[in-house]
């Protein structure tokens, strides 16, 4: 997956936008800090992603406009991937006292 994706792999996320008009308020949107990030060596090439796990959400009142974008691209498949394979092993890995 990695290799045959390594451009698409490097895309960025945008960031949460809200799109509002000239006459509407935008709500306050807190701080979420909690962030992924991969690093990746193939052959020669290194390269990383970083990004915020808010950027992946979108909320009623202030919705984001990049949810979609966002959650296309494929370094989120990946670790969508990457979360179900740990889900199924999870349990065999579990220290008991």
């Amino acid at each position: 997956y990695i290799s045959t994706n390594i451009q698409q792999l490097q895309e960025q996320l945008k960031q949460y936008e809200v799109e509002a008009t000239e006459n509407e308020v935008v709500e306050d949107i807190s701080i979420h800090p909690c962030q992924t990030m991969f690093q990746f060596n193939v052959d020669d090439q290194s390269f990383g992603q970083t990004y915020n796990l808010f950027q992946l959400t979108t909320d009623a009142s202030n919705k984001n406009i990049n949810f979609d974008y966002n959650n296309n691209l494929k370094i989120i498949a990946l670790e969508n991937l990457l979360n179900k394979e740990i889900q199924l092993i999870e349990s065999k890995f579990r220290r008991e006292l």
